[in-house]
């Protein structure tokens, strides 16, 4: 039982940042491992930033269906510090405590 107007620790959100650009295969392998992890203590929120892709990124990543993900499609690469901050405005927004820049 909480008594009212205790301090209830909260489970924190931890963002993971992915920007991709032209690297489908290796950006799926990036989430495969990351579906892989144990979110024991954490709440896992992943961030794929798209950089404008045109090797059919946006196709493989809509087939992956046992994984939660969200995927911000640019229309131009922005490079990766532009594709990370695109992602952080992102994570930060959705409530994200924590943020982790990952290279695919």
């Amino acid at each position: 039982m909480v008594k009212k107007g205790a301090n209830v620790a909260k489970t924190p959100k931890v963002a993971v940042i992915v920007v991709n650009w032209n690297r489908k295969d290796d950006t799926v392998e990036c989430l495969k491992s990351l579906s892989r992890v144990s979110t024991f203590g954490f709440e896992l929120m992943t961030v794929v930033v798209d950089n404008g892709s045109t090797d059919g990124s946006l196709e493989a990543l809509s087939k992956i269906t046992n994984f939660s993900f969200r995927v911000i499609s640019l229309k131009e690469n922005t490079g990766f510090v532009g594709g990370n901050n695109t992602g952080i405005t992102a994570a930060l927004e959705g409530g994200a405590d924590y943020v982790l820049l990952l290279n695919n």
